[in-house]
């Protein structure tokens, strides 16, 4: 079994082009109609607390809420930040597509943000 990291998005990224009402996107759009988060944005999950400090403050301070509805309010943060792809040649993609680089910039760019309470 090969342990090359562009091996399993590329796989993805050729499963999702099959289907054929997103055959005409691109991989991004396919992941975004799906509702699905790119291989690399699901393995930085596990680098939980950079990631959790990197939240904007109204989700890091969720603690009355259910996990359920933190979970919601997340994943339609998580769905506000770019999830690109470089091709799998580009030199820096290891780094190219990393939350803790977007969220801070997302927030810089919508100072206004503010999500909402346990609803």
């Amino acid at each position: 079994m090969s342990t090359d990291p562009m091996e399993k998005p590329v796989v993805q990224r050729s499963f999702t082009s099959k289907i054929s009402p997103l055959s005409d996107m691109n991989y991004s759009e396919r992941l975004k109609h799906l509702k699905l988060f790119s291989l690399q944005r699901r393995r930085e999950s596990r680098t939980g607390p950079k990631l959790f400090n990197s939240l904007p403050l109204y989700l890091r301070n969720m603690s009355a809420c259910s996990v359920n509805v933190f979970k919601r309010h997340l994943d339609n943060f998580l769905q506000k930040i770019p999830d690109t792809h470089p091709l799998p040649s580009y030199q820096t993609w290891p780094h190219y597509n990393k939350l803790e680089h977007h969220i801070p910039l997302y927030l810089r760019q919508n100072r206004g943000y503010s999500g909402t309470s346990c609803s």
